[in-house]
């Protein structure tokens, strides 16, 4: 049988411009449910404030892969008909912009994480005016 992964890793947190204010981890599982999504991306890791808030509401599923606290998913779902059941990981996810040479565009990569933890160090060297992705 062959394993059904239904996955949106190129979101935007809601500190991002053009975003609902409602964006947060609780709307994302809601959503995703409503969706069948499976896996869905953060987005915006390198946020400070959001990347907090992930700290909060998120906790480890399996290696590199997190899950909505399991207070805040029942709190979700309850308000869920049944028919829109189904497991939702994140993976932590952001965009960055590459200029390579002498292209006249730049390009997107979306870019994913593995840890929280991680993301600490990267804080650190951007206050230092450095962008370090580990």
């Amino acid at each position: 049988m062959a394993l059904e992964l239904v996955a949106d890793v190129h979101l935007h947190s809601r500190f991002a411009r053009a975003t609902s204010k409602e964006l947060n981890p609780e709307n994302l599982f809601r959503w995703s449910r409503i969706k069948g999504v499976n896996l869905v991306g953060t987005g915006d890791f390198t946020h400070p404030v959001w990347i907090e808030e992930l700290r909060d509401k998120l906790e480890p599923a399996e290696e590199g892969i997190y899950r909505l606290r399991s207070e805040l998913a029942s709190q979700v779902e309850e308000e869920l008909p049944t028919s829109c059941d189904g497991e939702v990981r994140f993976v932590l996810s952001t965009e960055i912009w590459i200029r390579r040479g002498n292209c006249s565009a730049d390009e997107i990569e979306e870019l994913l994480r593995t840890n929280l933890e991680s993301i600490r160090s990267q804080h650190a060297s951007q206050e230092s005016g450095l962008l370090v992705i580990l």
